[in-house]
């Protein structure tokens, strides 16, 4: 179909203003009412290095642009409904796929169907959200997971530093930190330092450990850091400073305990997934069993099977809410090879089965 007809029925049937320029950015023809200049030589410029975009801007405006047949190709329609209007790379997984970027990718693709006789997928688009002012635009990258930053807030909570250490690796390929500073990279570096340091605070005052103390770790921290002639900007430092926090739980956690309490409680801590008894506990640790059984249960208030039972469940709790894992996976990943008698102890602490109690409590999270 020759083009100026195919554009001007597509222009008829979807509502969407359309505009043809010459290779030298000349408007040749136009569908519909003009999108403002300063707009056209911003997505002219785009195109130069990204032959087919989707670009929305935070007038609700949303454009295509594309080199087709030897012209580029804008397209630009407001979406006011919108009102989540800022995309994320997590989009088409989460299956929200806003109408604005699906209604611009339809028509791109009947376009390069129909001219150029080629199939376009969506990840051959450049996807992009541009603030507007005055001065300056601004490219809205995407953000690390709140889920996962929930779930390494929880993992200092609990002084789980192999938790802390998957959390933080799943949420530093979520996405990015943002630019927090538009002169410097180490200035940016410190302040996404800065705001992890007390999300890292807050869990672990959760955690048990007294204010004062979290917050003189806090200071010192960040004195350190702004202190450092020369940093290292990558993930690694953000990282350690967790770990501490980690480590200042679980300190204050045992802090009230015989030294072996403590390492009975550490061990469990560390080996919960595994198959445990009583003899091998004992073994390890060094001292019998009645003696150890004895000790734990004057101290803790609980039998040493209850405590294990409690922690399990809590881990469980954590991996229900901040993962999509199966029940099975679950009830094995937290040391319970029965996955119905997991179900019947979680339905006992908790009140709810795990799959009402996931759904519930993901409600109110997300």
């Amino acid at each position: 179909m020759e083009l100026n007809l195919l554009l001007a029925s597509l222009h008829q049937l979807s509502d969407i203003n359309l505009a043809l320029y010459s290779n030298h950015q000349q408007l040749l023809k136009r569908w519909g009412n003009p999108l403002e200049k300063k707009k056209v030589e911003l997505l002219l410029g785009i195109c130069a290095q990204h032959p087919i975009s989707i670009i929305k801007f935070s007038d609700y405006t949303t454009c295509c642009i594309a080199k087709i047949a030897d012209c580029y190709l804008v397209g630009w329609q407001l979406f006011y409904f919108e009102r989540d209007f800022i995309w994320s790379q997590s989009e088409e997984a989460a299956g929200t796929i806003s109408a604005s970027k699906n209604k611009f990718f339809s028509l791109l693709e009947i376009l390069f169907n129909n001219i150029d006789n080629r199939l376009i997928k969506p990840t051959d688009c450049y996807y992009r959200f541009i603030i507007e002012n005055s001065i300056q635009t601004t490219e809205m990258l995407p953000h690390n997971s709140f889920s996962y930053e929930t779930k390494f807030f929880q993992a200092i909570q609990a002084g789980d530093i192999p938790g802390l250490l998957n959390s933080l690796e799943l949420f530093f390929s979520s996405g990015t930190s943002g630019q927090l500073s538009k002169t410097s990279t180490a200035r940016s570096f410190k302040n996404t330092a800065i705001a992890a340091i007390t999300i890292y605070t807050r869990a672990a005052i959760f955690g048990g450990v007294p204010q004062e103390i979290a917050f003189q770790l806090s200071d010192t921290f960040i004195q350190n850091l702004e202190s450092e002639p020369k940093i290292d900007t990558s993930s690694d430092s953000i990282v350690k400073y967790g770990i501490e926090f980690a480590k200042l739980v679980t300190h204050y956690k045992y802090a009230n305990f015989s030294p072996i309490v403590k390492r009975c409680m550490s061990y469990l801590d560390e080996h919960y997934q595994d198959k445990l008894d009583l003899p091998l506990i004992a073994s390890t640790l060094g001292i019998s069993v009645s003696y150890l059984t004895r000790l734990f249960k004057k101290e803790v208030d609980q039998t040493i099977s209850q405590y294990l039972t409690t922690l399990r469940l809590k881990k469980a709790e954590s991996l229900l809410l901040y993962s999509n894992d199966s029940l099975e996976s679950i009830a094995e990943q937290v040391g319970f090879y029965d996955q119905s008698y997991f179900c019947r102890l979680f339905k006992k602490q908790y009140l709810q089965s795990p799959l009402k109690y996931r759904k519930a409590k993901q409600d109110i999270i997300f």
